[in-house]
């Protein structure tokens, strides 16, 4: 493999321990406790690399396979575990977080959709006339 295709693969495994980071914390985030959700995945992650066996090569090359792929989970498992810490560190911006079935929303200032709703809604009460509040 030349210089130019090791750092194409490089990019690309790059690429999905990103993605993987991304989806894995999407999916603690939805956890009343994912800290606790990322643990114990991340016990039973490492858990099954440790047991995985290469019967393909030989028995010091398929421990030295499987060394290589404990390091390569605890390492993902690490990234989306800080992504979780950061995204609690994240102040400043409107931040939704899916909880159960219920959305938090922490905003800072006035929103000017709500303000332009309550306009909406106190010139359509205004306009309403008094003998019939059914008419519009």
């Amino acid at each position: 493999m030349d210089e130019e295709q090791a750092i194409k693969a490089e990019m690309r495994l790059w690429a999905l321990e990103n993605l993987v980071c991304n989806i894995l914390t999407i999916i603690a985030t939805t956890d009343p406790d994912p800290d606790g959700l990322m643990t114990a995945t991340r016990d039973q992650m490492i858990a099954g690399a440790r047991q995985r066996a290469f019967s393909q090569v030989d028995p010091a090359m398929s421990d030295l396979f499987s060394a290589e792929l404990e390091a390569a989970v605890a390492r993902l498992m690490d990234m989306a575990s800080s992504q979780i810490s950061g995204l609690r560190r994240h102040r400043g911006c409107c931040v939704c977080q899916r909880r159960s079935k219920n959305h938090i929303l922490q905003m800072n200032g006035e929103s000017y959709r709500l303000n332009q709703s309550k306009s909406r809604s106190r010139r359509a009460s205004s306009d309403t006339p008094a003998d019939n509040p059914a008419q519009v």
